[in-house]
């Protein structure tokens, strides 16, 4: 399999941040908040909030849902996922260096 590993590299940039690590922990276990309930969680101001989902957002870590009059966010389960499969492809071959160089 061939990844983008500038995709994956901005990826862990972004993601790099304790506020966006916090909104994204959020996300996890909400059903798509609004930027009012994250801000509810969270000791920053609103304008603050709102620069960290847009990043979040402009990554395609998070998706944001027009509603009505607000915005609602969710993780973006395929990048995650891409991400998981890219992780766990290094743990293996870490794991069959180790085994080989225990022979």
């Amino acid at each position: 399999m061939s990844y983008n590993y500038s995709k994956f590299a901005n990826i862990f940039k972004t993601m790099s941040d304790p506020t966006r690590l916090k909104i994204l922990e959020i996300l996890s276990f909400s059903v798509e908040p609004c930027a009012n309930d994250i801000l509810k969680q969270l000791k920053i101001t609103q304008p603050t909030l709102s620069y960290h989902l847009s990043i979040l957002v402009e990554a395609n870590i998070v998706i944001a849902i027009k509603n009505k009059q607000q915005k609602q966010y969710k993780i973006n389960k395929s990048m995650f996922t891409e991400m998981h499969h890219f992780i766990m492809k290094i743990d293996e071959n870490n794991d069959q260096n180790l085994k080989n160089i225990q022979k």
